[in-house]
């Protein structure tokens, strides 16, 4: 892992190598770091320039920061951030009858009993 001083000298040169261009316009620079560690992940949140915004989504975390000339993204897993409060849980759905029982054919060995019972 390189230290602070190396990445700072690396960026600089890389800002020098960006100043050759004057006004002349260029793409977006992106950096995207993506880590299973925790103290990584918080490590590079904190090096992150603010402002930033959080963004979730199912499976990560990513924290963004961007402005038209850099887009900075570090993502984790959410596991590896946060605390899971409630694990996933299957749907439970409730349906009012809307067949009559005229037109049903039963087949109670593959029907659940709770289906059966309201004509379901």
């Amino acid at each position: 892992m390189p230290t602070g001083i190396e990445v700072a000298n690396a960026l600089r040169s890389l800002a020098v190598k960006y100043d050759g261009y004057g006004e002349e316009r260029v793409e977006q620079l992106r950096f995207y770091k993506y880590t299973t560690d925790k103290e990584r992940f918080l490590q590079c949140v904190r090096l992150v320039p603010r402002p930033v915004r959080k963004e979730y989504s199912d499976h990560a975390v990513t924290v963004v920061h961007e402005t038209p000339a850099i887009l900075i993204q570090v993502e984790a897993p959410r596991y590896t951030v946060c605390t899971l409060v409630t694990p996933a849980q299957p749907a439970v759905y409730e349906c009012e009858p809307f067949l009559r029982p005229e037109e049903l054919v039963m087949d109670t060995e593959n029907t659940p009993e709770s289906e059966a019972d309201n004509g379901e």
